[in-house]
């Protein structure tokens, strides 16, 4: 659908270009007038002109005289391929039609036409396209009009064909453009995707050798732990024993001294009532 737009656009675009330049070629019209008086003999005539220009609020005229040693027909006043001017009047064909332009431009553009393609009713036809001239009578000439339509329908065809032809080449180009876009993406993703899984590889190498390093530092501080911690309690129960030790050794001292101040109070207490059953001792204790 997006290839359909696509070739869609590219042809309004190309038939917004031809219109434009056929408007700037064929669209405007002269807003200046000629008036020529040709007087000729055919070995050595005088050749004149006589002009009247309006342009922009001012009247310019100018009269041109020059000789001519040839004798080349240029139609001013004579046939010229079937083809009289007069007085701003095309007499052609048996018809009368109005000048629209300039009789130089007109009769340069009709000897160039006629010299291409030695027909005088289709030249005649393609200067009316161009709006050079009007019609001032109606023409009876069935034959004109029909030679007029056939060319029309001949000229519209023609650019029908050459209109398909500028179509069916766009629409190549554009489909064209559109499978080497397509391609140069498709690589380009593939390209993008490969060097994606290089970056994912290389990163999830680098992140395993950061955690066994990470591993490997863990496992040894964990055994350093383990080894204080066994120290440690060592340490501690060594200690708990020499405290206990101390304990025992201070507890059995106690209770020696105890036993030791026990009999010492007993021999006291046997000595003061040894004395007191002594009968001399106990007089004396008496007397005393």
């Amino acid at each position: 659908m997006k290839r359909g737009l696509f070739t869609i656009l590219l042809i309004l675009v190309v038939l917004v270009v031809a219109a434009e330049s056929y408007g700037r070629r064929y669209g405007g019209r002269n807003r200046y007038r000629h008036v020529r008086r040709y007087g000729r003999k055919y070995y050595g005539g005088r050749h004149l002109h006589r002009y009247s220009h309006k342009h922009f609020g001012h009247r310019h005229r100018y009269r041109h005289v020059r000789r001519q040693f040839h004798g080349h027909n240029h139609g001013h006043g004579h046939a010229f391929y079937n083809l009289q001017i007069r007085h701003g009047i095309i007499y052609f064909g048996g018809n009368r039609y109005r000048l629209s332009c300039s009789r130089r431009r007109f009769l340069s553009l009709w000897e160039t036409c006629n010299q291409s393609y030695h027909n005088s009713n289709v030249c005649f036809v393609q200067l009316g396209s161009r709006h050079l001239y009007t019609s001032i009578q109606v023409h009876n000439n069935k034959q004109i009009l029909g030679n007029l339509k056939n060319h029309l329908h001949h000229h519209v065809q023609e650019h029908k064909k050459i209109a398909l032809e500028h179509i069916k080449n766009i629409t190549e180009t554009t489909e064209n453009h559109t499978n080497n876009i397509e391609d140069a993406a498709n690589s380009h993703v593939e390209k993008v995707k490969e060097e994606a899984d290089k970056h994912i590889y290389d990163i999830n190498k680098v992140s395993l050798n950061h955690l066994q390093r990470l591993k490997e530092a863990a496992d040894e501080q964990i055994k350093r732990l383990n080894e204080l911690s066994k120290q440690n309690l060592h340490n501690a129960e060594k200690q708990h024993k020499q405290h206990t030790s101390e304990r025992e050794y201070q507890h059995k001292r106690h209770l020696s001294e105890q036993e030791a101040i026990n009999k010492l109070h007993e021999d006291t207490m046997q000595l003061i009532k040894d004395l007191k059953s002594h009968p001399k001792l106990t007089y004396l204790i008496k007397k005393s």
